[in-house]
């Protein structure tokens, strides 16, 4: 039996995001057609080549990894390039998803009082 095509998907934190705040990062991997089953394994989740950190599949059908990270380890400013890789399994072919592209803004700072 040869090894199943999986394919990752990574969703985007919800709103606006600042320096210091944490996040969660959520990867969906699913069985492409002809294969079947349920991925199992971990996901990794990058900003460029830079590795952030790596969570478990979930185990369900629709096999979900979630990582929570703070925004810290992203700079403020220009756009990160958030990806997230399943590694491959026994059973299942390793898959990329799309990149994400994500600006972190910088913490408002108090105004000095008069």
């Amino acid at each position: 039996m040869s090894a199943a095509s999986t394919t990752t998907a990574l969703s985007p934190p919800a709103g606006p995001l600042v320096s210091g705040q944490p996040i969660t990062l959520t990867a969906t991997v699913a069985v492409t057609t002809p294969g079947s089953g349920t991925p199992t394994g971990s996901v990794t989740f990058k900003d460029g080549t830079t590795t952030l950190g790596t969570s478990n599949l979930n185990g369900l059908a629709a096999d979900v990894a979630t990582y929570t990270t703070s925004t810290k380890l992203l700079a403020s400013g220009s756009p990160h390039s958030l990806t997230a890789t399943y590694s491959a399994s026994t059973s299942d072919l390793g898959s990329v998803s799309k990149p994400v592209s994500l600006t972190v803004g910088s913490r408002a700072r108090p105004r000095p009082s008069r």
